[in-house]
């Protein structure tokens, strides 16, 4: 009797287990049914897609890799059969509200930049295929160099010897790891721009930090660098040493990323201990018997 009351009490832990972490995310039928009031085009789409990386792409990865940050539930893939069957008003729903590990967006970005990113979503939908005109892809040269006082960048951007102007330019630091994205600039109508370099911009070893400028997607790749510029003291420490970084260098990890993560791992594995711990009972009492 014991026995069975044993294996009664882990089938139910299993299938609340289960529930919990297992339990759909459903919108109300009148959010699900709000519809989006941008465009889909090349430029939302375009839009949508710098949002997503700056504030999802951590957590969610690249659509259609299936690289997501490791979370139970893991977060889905945007390009998947399950993202996908979500409505827009679904989606721009769950981005406000937030549940769990998913963060409300409400406050952080603007209502028009959540409709940007359901667009980005959305161009991997194959019921959209053919519906995203292709655009041939501006050209255009950049040149940068650092001011007197090593605080900003003088930036020009022009196609042969015309100024290119309202064009957007975006700078990053090189990393031992990739690049880091440190902000951006519109040009002039001169096809000109100044960047102000961050307060507190981490620099090598040496203090000093190499930048490279870029155009957007619209354009044909085209980058400037602008190397060896002294920018801050020099880094003594070993990012990765600090206690505070999670899977990176980056010293900006949000503390309820980690919480969260660190949580549902722990009470995963006190689940497994748990039923590992009540199967060894029951083994034993049946050898007894």
């Amino acid at each position: 009797m014991k026995k069975k009351r044993l294996i009664i009490a882990l089938m139910f832990l299993s299938a609340g287990f289960s529930t919990i972490y297992g339990q759909e995310w459903v919108a109300p039928e009148s959010e699900a049914a709000v519809v989006n009031p941008l465009p889909f085009n090349n430029a939302t789409v375009r839009e949508g897609k710098a949002v997503y990386e700056k504030n999802c792409k951590s957590c969610h990865g690249d659509p259609g890799k299936n690289n997501p940050i490791v979370l139970t539930p893991p977060p889905p893939d945007m390009a998947s059969e399950k993202m996908l069957a979500n409505t827009d008003g679904s989606i721009f729903w769950k981005l406000n509200t937030g549940r769990g590990a998913m963060p409300t967006f409400k406050g952080t970005i603007t209502d028009d930049q959540m409709w940007q990113v359901i667009n980005f979503i959305r161009k991997f939908d194959p019921r959209n295929a053919g519906k995203l005109t292709e655009e041939a892809l501006k050209k255009g040269t950049l040149a940068a160099t650092i001011n007197s006082d090593s605080t900003s960048l003088d930036i020009t951007a022009d196609f042969q010897g015309a100024p290119l102007a309202g064009v957007p330019v975006f700078v990053q630091v090189k990393k031992a790891f990739g690049m880091l994205d440190i902000g951006k600039v519109v040009t002039d109508a001169n096809g000109k721009a100044i960047f102000r370099i961050p307060d507190g911009t981490a620099g090598n070893a040496e203090g000093k930090a190499d930048f490279v400028l870029t155009f957007g997607d619209e354009f044909e790749k085209t980058q400037a660098e602008v190397q060896g510029i002294k920018v801050a003291k020099p880094v003594t420490d070993n990012p990765l040493a600090r206690g505070n970084v999670l899977w990176s260098t980056n010293d900006r990890t949000s503390g309820w990323l980690l919480f969260a993560y660190f949580f549902v791992t722990g009470l995963v594995w006190l689940t497994i201990l748990y039923i590992v711990i009540q199967i060894t009972k029951i083994k034993k009492a049946g050898q007894k018997n």
